[in-house]
């Protein structure tokens, strides 16, 4: 059998996302906050994930907005680079999305900077939202990049 590294993840975007062009292919990159119980005494508190979409996964980012709440499905990845003062390592933890999930037209609320909804308008179950250039997509239901 073989090892299955698979997370879904859902959380409000902590800020608006970042663009890249890494070598030849495009990059997204943003962060996620995921609450979590921590008990009586702590309540909620948030654990922040980076989230990196590679290629054409990136396009979808231009529908994401700092305090949007979405969710991810995605890849853990975990690199490590030595100190450049030689003492020790920096560990980095990502996701590497292969699909985003965004809210519906109905689904947003105040967390977020606008009223109107992003979509990605060619994902899988249709848009029903402006994009941030302002084009309409048509349709409704659960937005799906990917």
């Amino acid at each position: 059998m073989s090892d299955v590294n698979r997370l879904v993840l859902t959380g409000r975007v902590g800020k608006d996302p970042e663009f890249k062009s890494p070598g030849n292919t495009e990059l997204a990159t943003f962060s996620l906050a995921v609450n979590q119980w921590m008990g009586e005494e702590k309540g909620e508190e948030a654990m922040w994930i980076n989230v990196n979409l590679w290629g054409k996964r990136s396009k979808v980012a231009e529908y994401i907005e700092k305090g949007m709440k979405l969710t991810i499905e995605g890849r853990l990845r975990i690199t490590s680079f030595e100190r450049d003062d030689g003492d020790g390592y920096v560990t980095f933890v990502n996701i590497d999305a292969d699909q985003v999930i965004l809210p519906d037209r109905g689904d947003r609320d105040s967390g977020s900077k606008s009223s109107s909804s992003k979509s990605s308008g060619g994902g899988r179950s249709g848009g029903g939202a402006k994009k941030k250039s302002g084009g309409k997509s048509k349709g409704r239901g659960r937005k799906t990049a990917f």
